[in-house]
């Protein structure tokens, strides 16, 4: 008699190893056509604020390129590949002079695509801003404009300052109109403890560039410390001119305020306003090509009177280089929505905690209408 093995299941009704494998296979097949329907309607889920995000940079992106192909006025051209650079050349106030329209385009597509450029102000975010300021600048305000050869001035750490294309510089003042006699280029440096780094990077990066044409100033109410010894020692031996006053607006300071910013035993410092400063230095009606500024918090209540003075006195700050300390609710979305009035955009960012380093430069009013 013979006996046949049959294949159904073992004593006791425990499956057989052939069904197990019938049964992983078809696991294994579920799982990929579960896997690839996922994958087919991944892109009409983009729910997150993410995603949206993307979409709408990426419209952006491909309106302006429609756009750029449309209009070609006033254009000025390569010869050897009838290439245009106008766009960035008028948009940038002859800072970028060799930037394709196309690639300039692209640049205002990310600054569009990047606005609003900070998180809605909630009541939580203005706990974090008053008890977290390095979380609040880790989450907003980022650079929106790319400088591609942008340069650190003043070395590492403390003093050291990002700085768009120094090399454009001297470019930019052979397209100013000075009249005889001015400077071609002029650096301001507000507030710097003793510390000349940056003042010597300055000088080493621009002196020659500039045909010896530079001019270096820097302000501080101290005049001397102990690390650093006499501040206009430093500053002299580094190519510069030293200035014992503090910079101010023509309004003066609320020295009451709650956010008063420096000791009391400075109250009776001197302090002179950008319009005194432009007058008795002969910078009036002129291009300042940098200015850093780290005044221990003044920025707050002084961003205002100082853009007033630059108006008033036909000055034009290019590049501006600004220590922001700490994040105060009623004054941070303000102060960078003045500086966009003014048209600046933030072409660096170097988040130190608490405090954090910007760089901006200006441009002309069209590049930023849609």
């Amino acid at each position: 008699m013979v006996l046949i093995k049959r294949s159904g299941s073992r004593k006791g009704g425990e499956p057989s190893t052939q069904q197990l494998f019938i049964g992983l296979i078809t696991l294994t097949v579920f799982l990929y056509v579960f896997a690839f329907l996922n994958l087919q309607d991944d892109d009409t889920r983009t729910t997150t604020p993410v995603l949206k995000q993307r979409k709408s940079f990426t419209s952006a992106t491909n309106s302006y390129l429609q756009q750029q192909q449309q209009h070609h006025q006033h254009e000025i051209h390569d010869n050897t590949n009838n290439l245009s650079y106008y766009l960035a050349q008028e948009q940038s106030l002859n800072f970028f002079t060799d930037i394709t329209d196309t690639d300039w385009k692209i640049q205002q597509a990310i600054y569009h695509g990047s606005q609003p450029n900070h998180n809605r102000l909630t009541p939580r975010m203005r706990k974090v801003m008053s008890e977290n300021p390095a979380k609040f600048w880790a989450d907003n305000y980022e650079p929106e404009l790319t400088c591609a050869h942008q340069r650190r001035l003043g070395g590492l750490g403390d003093g050291g300052k990002w700085v768009c294309d120094p090399r454009r510089i001297v470019a930019s003042a052979d397209e100013q109109s000075y009249t005889s006699g001015k400077t071609r280029c002029v650096v301001y440096s507000v507030g710097s403890n003793g510390n000349a780094h940056f003042e010597q990077s300055v000088n080493d990066a621009l002196k020659e560039q500039c045909s010896n044409q530079l001019e270096i100033h820097t302000f501080d109410l101290k005049n001397w410390n102990k690390r650093n010894g006499n501040f206009g020692d430093r500053v002299k031996e580094a190519g510069g001119t030293f200035h014992h006053w503090g910079i101010t607006t023509k309004a003066g300071l609320d020295f009451n305020a709650t956010d008063y910013f420096l000791p009391k035993t400075y109250r009776e410092s001197t302090f002179k306003s950008f319009g005194q400063t432009f007058v008795e230095l002969g910078h009036t009606n002129r291009v300042i090509d940098i200015l850093k500024i780290d005044c221990e918090g003044c920025e707050w209540q002084s961003l205002e009177g100082w853009l007033s003075d630059w108006n008033e006195h036909g000055v034009t700050v290019r590049q501006l280089l600004l220590e922001l300390h700490d994040a105060p609710p009623d004054r941070t979305i303000a102060f960078f929505d003045l500086l966009r009035e003014k048209n600046y955009v933030i072409t660096h960012k170097e988040n130190t905690g608490s405090t954090v380093e910007y760089a901006f430069l200006k441009l002309a009013p069209s590049f930023f209408q849609k």
